[in-house]
C-alpha cells in the first residue's frame, strides 16, 4: 500500500508541475526592432525550472526506494501486483480510474466548448488553452487521487 501511495502522490505532484510549467513556460521575452539587432531572446519561468528538478528527483527517489523495497519487478508501477487479492484491487481501482477520467474528459470538453460560445457571444477574450490545460490537469489529479484511494480501501477490507 505505501508503493500506491508513494506512487500516486508522486504523480499528482508531477501533474500539477506539469500543468504550471504549461500554463507559465516564459516569464519574459523580448526582440529587437531590427532584425540585424540579434532577433529573440526568451526566459524560461520558474516553474519550468522546478518541473524539472521535481522530475529528476522523484525519479532518482523511485529508484533508489524501489531497490530497497523490492519493488523492483518486471512491472514496476502502481499497475503493478503481487497477487490475486492485488490483481483484483488494481481491477477495481482501474475501472473506478477509467470512469472518473472519461467523465472528466466529457466535461472537460463541454466546459471548453461553453467557453469558447461564451467568448464568442459576449466578445470576452477567454484563453481557451489555459482552460483546457486547467480542465486536463484538474482531471488527472481526481483520476489519481480516486484510483488511490480505491485501492486503498479496498485493500484494508
Amino acid at each position: 500500500m505505501k508503493k500506491i501511495i508513494f506512487e500516486c502522490a508522486g504523480n499528482t505532484i508531477f501533474f500539477v508541475l506539469l500543468g504550471l510549467m504549461l500554463l507559465f513556460p516564459v516569464s519574459g521575452s523580448s526582440s529587437g526592432t531590427i532584425l540585424d539587432e540579434g532577433g529573440f531572446t526568451a526566459t524560461f519561468s520558474v516553474t519550468v525550472m522546478i518541473f524539472i528538478g521535481y522530475t529528476i528527483i522523484y525519479g532518482i527517489t523511485r529508484l533508489v526506494l524501489s531497490k530497497k523495497t523490492a519493488w523492483l519487478d518486471k512491472n514496476n508501477s502502481e499497475l503493478a501486483f503481487s497477487d490475486e487479492r492485488e490483481k483484483s484491487i488494481r481491477n477495481n481501482s482501474a475501472m473506478l480510474g477509467y470512469r472518473v477520467l472519461m467523465f472528466g474528459s466529457i466535461v472537460s470538453v463541454c466546459c471548453i466548448a461553453a467557453a469558447q460560445s461564451f467568448s464568442v457571444i459576449t466578445g470576452e477574450n477567454i484563453s481557451i488553452y489555459a482552460l483546457s490545460i486547467c480542465l486536463l490537469i484538474l482531471t488527472l489529479v481526481i483520476t489519481t487521487i480516486a484510483y488511490c484511494i480505491k485501492w486503498c480501501l479496498e485493500y484494508r477490507h
